[in-house]
């Protein structure tokens, strides 16, 4: 019949409003591949997992499947034939694996909507490209803030590591900023660039909202910090480059 050039289909989960359609979650689906090499959705297996989403999401509804490929072929159209059972006009999301990004296309898919057009006074199922966009949400973006950082490690380093090299990271970037301010109002004062008395407002406000760095309590609760530092240091064998002092900050 046709050869499958499916490796991978799944089931996309969300809410419909009107036109406007929200996906929200996905699960791979379970499928087989006949002798005449046609794929059959195992029925099921979809009913069932369905069940289970419908007992932990309520509000989710199924709105199409996803698959991979460079295009729509007789294989996606099977499927959609197969699932339109579940769904009318089900979404068809097609990620090309091997389409190499770009910036004007930053993810490799491609969106379908499902239509039943007449041809030869016969229905016939068709795909027609529409628009999407991406939104992420607070938790996403911290999962993958995540991520992105620790695939960065080298392999061996801990956790420790890691927050050292982020702290290192953020007081660098802080010292070029101070830097930034401090070069501009020595500028101001000797008269190489004008004054803007609203940019130096903005900047004494910021310089009373910073802690003392000097007197008792915090030359205690610093200390306290230092040596904690170091006992750590010491104990994953990772010792810093000389000892963390006070007068690191002076």
């Amino acid at each position: 019949m046709f050869l499958c050039p499916l490796i991978v289909i799944g089931a996309l989960l969300g809410i419909q409003t009107g036109r406007e359609v929200e996906i929200f979650n996905s699960y791979e689906l379970q499928f087989s591949i006949l002798d005449d090499k046609a794929i059959r959705i195992n029925a099921d297996y979809f009913v069932t997992k369905q069940e289970q989403f419908r007992q932990v999401f309520p509000i989710y509804d199924f709105l199409g499947w996803y698959t991979v490929g460079h295009k729509p072929s007789m294989a996606d159209i099977d499927v959609l034939q197969q699932l339109m059972v579940y769904n009318e006009s089900p979404l068809f999301l097609q990620m090309d694996a091997n389409e190499i990004p770009t910036p004007s296309r930053a993810l490799p898919i491609t969106m379908y909507e499902s239509i039943v057009d007449i041809v030869d006074n016969q229905p016939q199922p068709m795909f027609i490209k529409a628009n999407y966009k991406v939104e992420t949400g607070e938790a996403e973006r911290i999962a993958v803030d995540h991520v992105a950082h620790a695939a960065t490690h080298q392999d061996g380093e801990n956790s420790l590591v890691s927050h050292l090299s982020g702290q290192q990271n953020a007081i660098k970037m802080l010292h070029t900023r101070i830097k930034l301010l401090h070069q501009y109002l020595q500028d101001s004062v000797e008269g190489r660039v004008s004054k803007d008395h609203d940019l130096e407002r903005q900047i004494s406000s910021l310089c009373n909202r910073l802690p003392t760095i000097s007197g008792q309590a915090f030359e205690e609760e610093f200390m306290t910090v230092v040596d904690k530092f170091n006992t750590i240091a010491a104990q994953n064998n990772h010792p810093p480059h000389g000892r963390l002092r006070r007068s690191m900050l002076a």
